[in-house]
């Protein structure tokens, strides 16, 4: 399976630190330029739909958030206008347990058995996990109650790299949100790893970001407190997502237990994206 790691030039000692986790796994990889939070152009700061944001309660993206945001794309759009079936998008501060090679080669068998899989899991989640099938040997795939954030380490098919970007043209939330976001992304195969995860989160490597996303930070919470409708906008919209995002898993559950796998925009689509009035057309849930 093609290994694509995303690294900003200038971040040297993390992308040693990711060869070394490659080379202990024994498994290739290619290094995908980053794009630079602190350099983005005029076409770049205008690619996320920040209109749509503060309707729902948001500040604009941060500069670090959307870069990161149009580095995962880019590699998707790279897989989408591609032949490969899949690929695995991996963070350069990942850390690789052993199995990760054996997990993908699993993976790359049944490229019509999933949209997503996620090979982290947070430290802290607790959420429950239900299996939905085997993944070789000593691993299952299930769907977590209802999503964990991060894309440090996933594997995606074409098919559904194709529907993100056809989907958010212009994306709402950072890749993070995207991603996992069934109730979102219409995605109906969502899967994450048990026993989790193989792919870590390494805290030790200096940031490249967080530094400018916690200036940015401040400041949007200096915004807010002088315009409180933002917290009324951003509660209305959590709770309509909070809905569909239940009942979405629902049918999803319903699916699993009836064997239906349909990897088409079935049932799940018809509730994601037919409700008019609670969503937009990238099915972000709106207040009115």
């Amino acid at each position: 399976m093609r290994c694509v790691v995303i690294n900003l030039p200038v971040a040297r000692e993390r992308r040693e630190a990711i060869g070394r986790e490659f080379a202990k796994v024994g498994l290739d990889y290619e290094i995908w330029r980053a794009v630079d939070g602190s350099r983005l152009t005029e076409e770049e700061l205008g690619s996320a739909d920040n209109e749509t944001r503060h309707r729902l309660g948001y500040d604009a993206m941060d500069h670090p958030a959307l870069a990161c945001l149009l580095s995962h794309t880019a590699a998707l759009r790279s897989l989408a206008d591609s032949e490969d079936e899949m690929i695995a998008v991996f963070e350069d501060d990942a850390i690789l347990h052993p199995d990760v090679a054996g997990v993908l080669a699993a993976l790359e068998e049944q490229p019509e058995g999933f949209d997503v899989v996620k090979l982290q899991r947070s430290p802290d989640c607790r959420r429950a996990y239900f299996p939905v099938r085997p993944l070789g040997p000593g691993h299952t795939i299930g769907r977590l109650r209802f999503h964990d954030f991060g894309c440090y380490g996933y594997v995606i098919t074409r098919g559904a790299a194709r529907r993100i970007l056809e989907r958010f043209p212009r994306p709402v939330f950072e890749i993070d949100w995207i991603v996992p976001r069934y109730w979102e992304n219409g995605l109906e195969r969502i899967y994450y790893l048990d026993p989790p995860p193989v792919v870590f989160h390494n805290d030790a490597l200096p940031s490249y970001i967080e530094p400018q996303r916690a200036a940015a930070g401040a400041a949007v919470r200096a915004r807010r407190r002088r315009h409180p409708g933002f917290a009324c906008r951003k509660l209305y919209g959590h709770f309509l997502g909070e809905v569909r995002k239940r009942r979405g898993f629902r049918i999803l559950r319903m699916m699993d237990r009836e064997g239906r796998d349909s990897g088409e925009e079935g049932r799940l689509a018809k509730l994601m994206f037919k409700e008019s009035g609670t969503i937009n057309e990238r099915g972000v849930s709106l207040p009115p």
